[in-house]
């Protein structure tokens, strides 16, 4: 068998198989054509309404939008009318300061002027209470001073042991060995 006996046997064939593919391709195209169609109007009936929706609404909106920008030119305006408003405010607050600046240097000048006569009187009786104080006093008259004072305590302590009760002979013998211990350790404090 020749080559072109082959190739005249194998070329029907090829094409009756490239035939059968085409056929089965284009049957596969029409089925996904159809499911294609049927999905978009399903989708078209439910999108369908919520279009309606939208329109409405925005037909609805219209006159609102019309008037925000009155209303924005309004709320520009009151901003720039605040603003104003602050900046003299602001000035006002500037001479408020220089005006309370000016009243407290008057306040410290009039203290000033008050508190002069009352530091005069100061000075003076200052002057005069060191001029009539007296002379500190000497170690002897601080000595004499205090024996004196130490005198006149030990008669106090002798009435204090007549007038108190009498309690048992323990603590009374431990109230003498105190109070006998007690004058000269004061004395050797003192």
């Amino acid at each position: 068998m020749e080559a072109s006996a082959v190739v005249q046997i194998i070329l029907p064939i090829v094409f009756i198989v490239v035939g059968v593919a085409l056929v089965w391709l284009l049957v596969e195209l029409v089925r996904t054509v159809k499911t294609a169609r049927k999905t978009v109007e399903e989708i078209h009936a439910q999108v369908s309404p919520t279009l309606e929706q939208v329109q409405k609404i925005t037909a609805d909106i219209q006159p609102a939008i019309a008037k925000i920008d009155p209303l924005v030119e309004r709320v520009s305006l009151t901003v720039d009318a605040a603003n104003l408003e602050m900046m003299r405010v602001d000035s006002i607050l500037e001479d408020v300061n220089s005006v309370t600046e000016a009243l407290s240097s008057t306040t410290l000048a009039l203290d000033n002027v008050a508190n002069a006569p009352l530091n005069v009187v100061n000075n003076v009786s200052s002057r005069v209470h060191n001029i009539l104080k007296g002379r500190k006093s000497s170690e002897s008259s601080s000595s004499l001073a205090d024996a004196k004072a130490r005198s006149e305590r030990k008669p106090e302590r002798s009435r204090l042991r007549e007038t108190a009760p009498k309690a048992d002979s323990a603590i009374e013998g431990g109230a003498e060995g105190a109070d006998s211990a007690a004058p000269g350790s004061i004395e050797q404090s003192e």
